[in-house]
């Protein structure tokens, strides 16, 4: 090569100019520059291909497993009590169920929610996991007593609640599922009826008002408990 076609190809090479996503990648690596994190750098630079990755590593990954939890809840809000995801259903259940401040109302909801349990459970015919739902159904069952036996002020609030999960419980055993008494809830609803005679026979009732409360009477020694509350809040 001669002197003149050398000066030649310098002259070109000095036209030539260097990628700028290289030269502010470069520049900061060589100043020690600490880029700041932002999710709108963050998108942009997703469309960077191979800096994305390399500048971003800690916030890729942090997405990533976030997108991984995310499915993963969503997944579990199909599970039943047997699967492997139904742990993480209870702890979102929780978490929603924080917005609640009524804990006999809460507890209420979670039963109607076991019971939904059983009833995909018998639609399925997965039978492997009735014995896991059914344990379920009672704890929860179990908790609405503890709740309702601190606050047995609440009654006439959940009354109408109490009566469609009794109705829902009925349907469960239409199915042949065999769920077990609730004889701790029933010891607690049998208290507060009980405590209401009691309260109602100290006052003047009309007759017809007499007549709804030998009703009352009828249905608690029958252990119709909730329906002899239906009738106790209409004497009110």
């Amino acid at each position: 090569m001669t002197e003149k076609q050398l000066i030649s190809k310098i002259k070109k090479l000095r036209n030539i100019k260097p990628d700028q996503n290289w030269v502010v990648f470069t520049k900061d690596n060589i100043m020690g520059k600490e880029k700041k994190f932002s999710f709108s750098a963050l998108i942009e630079d997703f469309y960077k291909g191979e800096r994305f990755v390399f500048n971003h590593k800690p916030a890729f990954a942090f997405l990533t497993v976030l997108l991984i939890m995310v499915g993963l809840f969503g997944f579990a809000q199909n599970s039943v009590p047997g699967d492997s995801l139904f742990t993480l259903k209870k702890i979102t259940e929780k978490g929603q169920g924080v917005l609640e401040k009524d804990e006999v109302r809460r507890n209420l909801a979670l039963v109607d929610k076991r019971l939904d349990d059983l009833a995909k459970i018998a639609e399925d015919n997965d039978v492997n996991k009735l014995a896991p739902a059914i344990n379920e159904y009672q704890e929860t069952v179990s908790d609405v007593a503890d709740s309702l036996e601190d606050n047995p002020e609440n009654i006439q609030e959940i009354v109408g609640t109490i009566k469609q999960l009794e109705e829902k419980q009925d349907k469960i055993k239409a199915l042949g599922i065999e769920i077990g008494e609730n004889e701790k809830l029933d010891n607690v609803l049998g208290q507060i009826v009980e405590s209401e005679i009691n309260d109602l026979e100290t006052k003047t009732l009309s007759e017809e008002q007499e007549q709804e409360l030998n009703q009352v009477k009828e249905l608690f020694e029958q252990e119709e408990y909730s329906e002899a509350l239906e009738k106790i809040l209409n004497l009110y």
